[in-house]
């Protein structure tokens, strides 16, 4: 019983002795000066046009400059193999490839409804977990 007694006030001595501290308040009231306005970080965010900059339109000109054709669409079943592999680094059952090709979504969102799937499942953590540790 003592050693309870002596736990718990070991605990709770320092709690309580830091919950009655006085609060420290600021003496002086903070302010940005126009000089400190100009910092990147206070600058409003520029808004570009994400079409001519984005990677997309980048590959393709550099497939259209070599002279190549992009690759069509992946169909679904090639679609739900690589984001199982990718993202919990098994196969997809035949049910789940039958049950995903014959989504009556489209393939879009059946897509990013099957990626949040995985994203929510334990194998997802596991196999991530496995690689960075």
């Amino acid at each position: 019983m003592r050693n309870r007694v002596a736990i718990i006030r070991a605990i709770l001595c320092p709690v309580l002795f830091m919950s009655f501290q006085p609060l420290v308040v600021a003496e002086e009231k903070f302010s940005i000066s126009e000089e400190d306005r100009n910092y990147w970080a206070y600058r409003p965010v520029n808004v570009s046009n994400h079409e001519s900059s984005s990677i997309d339109s980048i590959v393709d000109e550099a497939i259209k400059a070599n002279g190549l054709v992009p690759n069509s669409s992946a169909d679904r079943e090639t679609l739900i193999r690589r984001a199982y592999f990718d993202l919990v680094g098994l196969a997809p059952t035949y049910q789940e490839i039958k049950a995903f090709e014959t989504d009556p979504s489209s393939k879009e969102k059946a897509f990013s409804l099957l990626v949040d799937k995985l994203l929510a499942m334990p194998e997802y953590g596991e196999r991530w977990g496995r690689h960075w540790l």
